[in-house]
């Protein structure tokens, strides 16, 4: 590993610059290598954490398969909203995703654009099957189907 920090007298550096010296001291910190060091020592935080400790909200994506989904998307978007408004924290946003014709890997560079802890995806199968959704927990990959009146 570097160093973590670093500095000392420059005094002759304004003339490596055509300038007139001038007595100056300096420092500079490895942020890089603090990170390193923590993620060695498994003392850095989770995102999620991240997020709580500055306050940034957890973002989670619904999204449907195809256009014909659209309006199922949008009751799942809402039923969700609703469920965070109730909460006691209320720190979810909610992002509809309703793109025509985007295929499944645009959808996750989208949720790793914005972070998003959990996608939820409305698919045709699903949904005939008793208003189900797939819910896909991005930092684990574990996803289930679930109903719609248990989000």
């Amino acid at each position: 590993l570097r160093a973590i920090f670093g500095g000392g007298r420059y005094d002759r550096l304004m003339s490596t610059y055509g300038g007139e010296d001038i007595p100056c001291a300096g420092f500079g910190f490895g942020d890089a290598v603090i990170m390193e060091l923590l993620s060695e020592r498994n003392l850095m935080p989770s995102d999620a954490e991240i997020r709580r400790v500055l306050g940034i909200p957890e973002t989670i994506v619904v999204s449907a398969t195809s256009e014909a989904m659209f309006d199922a998307a949008g009751t799942v978007a809402e039923k969700l909203r609703c469920r965070q408004a109730d909460a006691a924290d209320g720190v979810t946003r909610v992002d509809l995703v309703l793109e025509k014709k985007k295929k499944l890997k645009w959808i996750f560079k989208l949720c790793d654009r914005v972070a998003a802890s959990t996608l939820y995806l409305v698919g045709e199968k699903e949904w005939a099957d008793g208003q189900k959704v797939v819910k896909k927990d991005l930092a684990t990959g574990e996803q289930e189907a679930i109903a719609l009146d248990e989000l």
